[in-house]
């Protein structure tokens, strides 16, 4: 018994220890008391921040902005950005009173207006400080003379300041354990960087707007180096040299500059440590002598990417590379077939992107089965050939599909089919051809699927039952026949439905109405017909509607009015009559509205000048009357051209003014679908007439030839009427050649 009751008395210690990592913890009182000096700080002489902290709650870790440690119930973050009302003026911050808090590690000041230090004494354990824009220079200079009060740092975040000038070695050097520096934005340059190797632990800096050449002389002595971001700079020039001496480097992030950047990465062979390479949207160049030296590093990840021209060859180095896990060459004129190889060699690579890189032949596939490959785009090359039809067997894990903008033909393969985690399949602007695979529709992850621009014909696949996912269909540009006959088996997640510039007939199904998630519906180009259907009008999440160049008739439902998210509406080109409803005003979302070319008649509704926010409006084409609309805000920019051809149509900017008789136009403007020219065609006019003359010609002459005694009459008359031709001639010649 006296045992049982020791291992319980143990059991219920080890428990009583556990559980006050999650039990609720109060604060302690000197810490309370801290919080309340520096809220009355932040809003001296009469702000209103920090509402929750309040004296007679003795819970202050539940005050907002405060993180407690679980276990101590002590401080141990303090996120103060943002928090004082900057009309109340510049903020000098007394660091005295952060003693209190004996364990805090983070603390966010940003955004305050510091502008300067009452005291230079603070909590020795602080490890991370946020200290973003700082406002003025001279603040900026008291920051850094006031870092020495946390001589512990191990992460400092200075980004947004202005310390043109300032030596930052000499000012950072009392931090000796500093890790990682944030410095992006606070207009430094090459005599700023002076001196960074004094800080002896420093492993990841950043640095963003910088300009020129990459500031070696402040950077190369950084030998301890592990992390080095100079991303979305305006940096220029080549690589330095020196970059070879920070062999302790693993990132490095060069991306968005303007540096010359060898295909190769020659000035990075000595990095043996080098992880993880990113010089997208530079100019990457091919080196005379692409020698087959082989690089000290294994990369897991590269990004290149080019704003310059240039043919080059693939790299040599990426033959030696097997620990690659992404990859992505874009905009690179490299040429050649596509890198099977690459595949083949690194078998731990989930994404690959050849985008536009000028490869051509066929898509040559891995030879055997490569199961971490999730993403792959070889869009904008100019691959031919058929699509292999072992690319489900070989790339199963496949999540990302891109092969748009190439050559491809033939059909698509079944394999795709079996790839159960294809999420995104994009095959457009190819020359594809035939139906569209009813297995398609039998891809449950798939959630974004464009075949546009390509040669497909038939009817459209009929059945999504398994596609609970799918969000958007693009399968414009066909040659798609038949009715609308889709049906979704999820369809609350279709966003975008593009079935534009086919051949389509029959009416807009009425089950539209189910996709009442939709924002984008696309039937334009088709030979649709009927009435818009009042279930269209249901979808209030659509933000585009495009129903032009089409055959539908009758009025325009008023319904549409209440579609207050649409932000184009289309519906030139067909049949519609009827007035425009004026519930269109409110549309007050609305960018482009288009009605032309229709039979709409009646006048146009005043209330439309309410909609604000339209850049595009055209109701030319149509029998519309009375006067147009009042040229204020936005209307006052539209010009004739939105208003022409509508008989009956007055005011400005039309030449026709409201009010004044009209004589009648002597070219009368058609009311179809298509201009008529004016009020007689001339071409038809000059045609007919000979044609007429023609005829009557045939039949005079008929009737001559047929019956000898008109003939002999006809002679006669002839004669008769030349002679007294010649004798009228000969009487009054004289009198004439008087005037």
């Amino acid at each position: 018994m006296g045992l049982f009751l020791h291992m319980l008395t143990v059991l219920l210690v080890i428990m009583m220890v556990s559980l006050q990592g999650w039990l609720p913890l109060g604060c302690l009182d000197e810490e309370r008391i801290a919080l309340l000096q520096l809220k009355d700080t932040l809003n001296y002489p009469n702000g209103t921040s920090l509402p929750s902290w309040i004296k007679a709650d003795a819970h202050c870790c539940s005050w907002e902005r405060i993180e407690c440690s679980r276990s101590t119930g002590r401080v141990i973050a303090l996120h103060l950005e943002e928090t004082r009302n900057e009309e109340m003026g510049d903020w000098y911050l007394n660091t005295s009173l952060f003693l209190p808090f004996q364990q805090l590690n983070i603390l966010e000041l940003w955004g305050n207006r510091i502008a300067g230090w009452v005291e230079k004494k603070g909590p020795s354990n602080l490890t991370t400080l946020f200290l973003y824009n700082i406002t003025t220079y001279k603040s900026s200079f008291q920051l850094l003379q006031s870092l020495a009060t946390f001589p512990n740092l191990t992460t400092l975040y200075l980004s947004y300041n202005d310390f043109r000038g300032r030596i930052l070695g000499d000012d950072l050097q009392n931090l000796s354990s500093l890790e990682s520096l944030y410095l992006d934005r606070c207009s430094l340059d090459e005599h700023s960087l002076q001196s960074l190797r004094a800080l002896p632990s420093l492993k990841n800096l950043s640095l963003q707007a910088l300009s020129g050449s990459v500031p070696s002389g402040g950077l190369c002595g950084l030998n301890h180096l592990q992390e080095l971001y100079m991303d979305d700079n305006d940096l220029s020039g080549f690589l330095p040299p020196c970059l070879a001496n920070l062999t302790s480097l693993q990132q490095l992030d060069l991306s968005f500059n303007h540096l010359k950047i060898p295909m190769s990465l020659s000035p990075l062979y000595n990095l043996s440590k080098l992880k993880y390479f990113d010089g997208l949207d530079n100019e990457i160049y091919a080196e005379e002598d692409d020698h087959s030296l082989s690089p000290k590093f294994q990369l897991e990840s590269i990004f290149l990417s080019s704003h310059g021209q240039g043919a080059v060859a693939f790299p040599k180095f990426l033959y030696h590379q097997f620990s690659l896990q992404s990859l992505a060459l874009t905009n690179i004129q490299i040429k050649g077939e596509f890198p099977n190889w690459l595949i083949e060699n690194n078998t731990y690579l989930h994404d690959l992107s050849l985008k536009n890189c000028s490869l051509s032949g066929p898509f040559l596939l891995p030879k055997n089965s490569h199961v971490n490959l999730s993403f792959l785009s070889i869009s904008m090359n100019y691959f031919q050939g058929q699509i292999p039809s072992e690319i489900g067997a070989r790339l199963p894990g496949l999540e990302a599909l891109f092969m748009s903008d190439n050559g491809f033909n033939g059909s698509i393969p079944f394999s795709l089919g079996n790839i159960s985690s294809l999420e995104v399949l994009d095959l457009s602007n190819n020359s594809l051809q035939g139906q569209i695979p009813g297995w398609i529709g039998n891809m449950s992850s798939l959630e974004f699927l464009d075949l546009s621009e390509n040669n497909f014909f038939g009817r459209l696949p009929p059945r999504f039952d398994t596609s609970l996912n799918l969000r958007y269909v693009y399968l414009s540009r066909n040659e798609l026949q038949g009715p609308i006959a889709m049906t979704f088996y999820n369809s609350s997640k279709i966003f975008a439905l593009d079935l534009s510039h086919n051949n389509l007939t029959g009416s807009i199904p009425k089950w539209i109405d189910r996709l009442y998630n939709l924002r984008f519906l696309l039937l334009s180009y088709n030979n649709l017909e009927g009435e818009i259907p009042i279930q269209l009008c249901r979808l209030d999440q659509l933000t585009l509607i495009d129903l032009s160049h089409n055959h539908l008739s009758g009025e325009i439902p008023p319904e549409i009015g209440n579609l207050s998210m649409i932000k184009v509406l289309n519906l030139s080109h067909n049949s519609l009559t009827g007035p425009i409803p004026p519930t269109f005003s409110n549309l007050k979302e609305i960018e482009s509205l288009d009605l032309s070319y229709n039979k709409l008649d009646g006048e146009i509704p005043p209330q439309l000048i309410e909609l604000f926010s339209l850049e595009f409006f055209s109701v030319a084409h149509n029998n519309l009357s009375g006067k147009t609309l009042a040229r204020v805000a936005q209307f006052a920019t539209f010009e004739e051209s939105c208003y022409k051809d509508n008989p009956f149509l007055c005011g400005e900017p039309l030449p026709k003014i409201c009010g004044v008789a009209m004589p009648p136009s002597p070219t009368p403007t058609s009311t179809n679908n298509e201009d008529d020219g004016g009020f007689m065609d001339m071409e038809v006019f000059y045609v007919t007439f000979g044609v007429a003359y023609i005829m009557v010609m045939l039949v005079i002459g008929a009737v001559l030839y047929i019956n000898s005694y008109w003939r002999r009459a006809w002679f006669h008359f002839i004669e008769v009427s030349i002679n007294n031709c010649y004798y009228f001639l000969v009487d009054n010649l004289p009198i004439l050649s008087r005037f």
